[in-house]
């Protein structure tokens, strides 16, 4: 069983992952199941 796990991330790397891949945030919430307010946390 997989438990949760937490990463330290780079936001600015994250935001432009998603940009270069053309994706918006909500495309992004869309495609993980999540909700955009988390992939917005996420980036900031």
């Amino acid at each position: 069983m997989m438990g949760a796990l937490e990463l330290d991330t780079n936001p600015e790397w994250l935001i432009w992952a998603r940009k270069t891949a053309k994706y918006r945030i909500e495309t992004v919430a869309s495609k993980i199941k999540e909700i955009p307010e988390t992939i917005k946390n996420w980036e900031n």
